[in-house]
C-alpha cells in the first residue's frame, strides 16, 4: 500500500499573468517554499498549469494525479512537449538544475510561441523520486527537436526532459509530493 502523499498549500495571488510576472521575485518565493518542503534534496519537478485541463478544478486535477501518479488522464490529449509515439512520459526537470524564475518565464512565453496561446501560470508542482524515474530515450533540443538516445547523455539533463516511471504499474509510489500554487 502507497503512504500518503502529502499536498502543500502556498498562496501567491500576486503572480498573475494578466501581465508579465517579475520573474525572479515569483521564481523567488517558489523557489524558497520548495526549499521549505524538500531541502537540499534533489527532486524531478513538473509544473503544471489548470489551464490545459478544462473542466477539472485544482481539487479534481489533485485527487487525479495522486490517484494515477501523474496528469496524463486522457490518452486523447497531446502534450506540448511530447513526440506523437510516447504515451506514457513525464515532462519535467531537475529541480535545482532548473531555476524556479526562469521556468516562470517559461510558462509566461511559451504558449504564444509553442501553442499560439495566452501565457499561463504555474498552479501545481509536483516533485517525484529521482530513483524511481528514468531518463527516457528522447530529449528536447530546441535546435533539434527530440533527438534519439544516441545523441545525449543518460545523466539527468538540468533542463526539461522526458521521463519514465522505473515502476509502471506504480507510478504514484514515484510522487514525493504536490505543491498548489494559490491563485
Amino acid at each position: 500500500m502507497n503512504q500518503k502523499i502529502p499536498v502543500y498549500e502556498f498562496p501567491l495571488p500576486e503572480y498573475t499573468v494578466s501581465s508579465k510576472p517579475d520573474y525572479k521575485a515569483v521564481g523567488g518565493k517558489i523557489e524558497q517554499k520548495i526549499q521549505e518542503i524538500f531541502p537540499d534534496r534533489p527532486t524531478i519537478m513538473r509544473c503544471i498549469t489548470i489551464d490545459d485541463h478544462p473542466g477539472k478544478s485544482l481539487d479534481e486535477l489533485v485527487q487525479i494525479i495522486l490517484k494515477l501518479g501523474h496528469d496524463r488522464y486522457d490518452p486523447q490529449r497531446k502534450g506540448v512537449h511530447y513526440p506523437d509515439d510516447i504515451q506514457d512520459a513525464l515532462y519535467a526537470g531537475i529541480y535545482g538544475g532548473m531555476e524556479t524564475a526562469r521556468v516562470v518565464g517559461l510558462f509566461y512565453e511559451g504558449p504564444p510561441s509553442d501553442r499560439n496561446g495566452p501565457p499561463i501560470r504555474i498552479d501545481l508542482l509536483l516533485f517525484y523520486d529521482l530513483e524511481k524515474m528514468k531518463l527516457a530515450p528522447w530529449d528536447w533540443n530546441t535546435e533539434l527537436g527530440y533527438v534519439p538516445a544516441s545523441h545525449i547523455k543518460y545523466d539527468h539533463p538540468k533542463n526539461g526532459a522526458l521521463y519514465w516511471f522505473r515502476n509502471p504499474e506504480d507510478k504514484p509510489s514515484a510522487l514525493l509530493g504536490i505543491l498548489k500554487i494559490l491563485r
